[in-house]
């Protein structure tokens, strides 16, 4: 994963969504309905075994930030990365692309467990409410100090956190 938009850094609650590749024409309503109950400090990590789509672009991230949330985790592509920088929503992806969803990808659940790759080629599974962090330096996939793992290229996930501060870590 490496920074398609924003700060190049990002921090915040997992927030996750998963889908799939689906030819069902038209709009994605399941999308809608997960992208309007994320909240405040978290971070939308997207799962999809998509080829080629993207998941999201600006007017999705638009919702999402008056809704409080601080940025993305995306395993596969976005679109809009130039706005997405403009209007400041920080974004972790696998590519760019401009092909959209419609009729191609779906949202099938949110807030149930993701599996993302590794940095070491392991896959590592996000549970609703694990801490991502993620930033410019590659991760190394080391576990530190008890329950922080640093597990993704460019992108860190501090396991069952909630409730601790950075400070506290």
């Amino acid at each position: 994963f490496t920074c398609a938009a924003g700060r190049e850094r990002l921090a915040g609650w997992a927030f996750t969504i998963s889908g799939a590749m689906s030819d069902a024409p038209g709009r994605d309503p399941l999308k809608a309905q997960a992208c309007s109950q994320i909240g405040p400090d978290e971070v939308s990590v997207w799962q999809g075994n998509g080829r080629g789509v993207c998941y999201f672009g600006e007017l999705v991230a638009i919702g999402m930030m008056q809704r409080g949330s601080v940025g993305a985790v995306v395993d596969g592509g976005v679109r809009d990365k130039r706005w997405l920088h403009e209007i400041g929503f920080t974004t972790f992806s696998c590519y760019p692309t401009s092909v959209q969803t419609s009729g191609r990808w779906r949202v099938e659940t949110w807030q149930q467990p993701v599996t993302l790759p590794g940095a070491s080629g392991q896959p590592v599974v996000i549970e609703p409410g694990d801490f991502i962090l993620g930033d410019d330096d590659p991760a190394r996939g080391r576990r530190v100090r008890g329950g922080v793992q640093f597990l993704l290229s460019h992108l860190s996930i501090l396991e069952p956190a909630r409730g601790r501060t950075c400070d506290s870590l």
